[in-house]
C-alpha cells in the first residue's frame, strides 16, 4: 500500500516535471514558474522519498 502511494507520487512528480520542461522550452512559463529548487525543498520531501538537487533541479529516484 505504501509503495503504491509512493509510486503514484513519483509518477505525478515526473509527469509534472515533463510538463514544466515542455512549457519552459516553448516559452509558456511565467517567471514564478521558472523556479529553482533549494535544499529547503529537498528537506520538505516526505520521509522515504529520495531526490537529488543538481543545478536547481530536483531529480527523483
Amino acid at each position: 500500500m505504501m509503495v503504491d502511494k509512493l509510486c503514484a507520487a513519483l509518477y505525478s512528480e515526473i509527469v509534472t516535471e515533463i510538463i514544466l520542461v515542455l512549457r519552459k522550452e516553448d516559452g509558456w512559463m511565467s517567471d514564478q514558474e521558472k523556479r529553482e529548487y533549494t535544499t529547503d525543498d529537498i528537506l520538505a520531501l516526505p520521509e522515504g522519498v529520495r531526490a537529488e538537487l543538481i543545478d536547481g533541479k530536483m531529480y527523483f529516484w
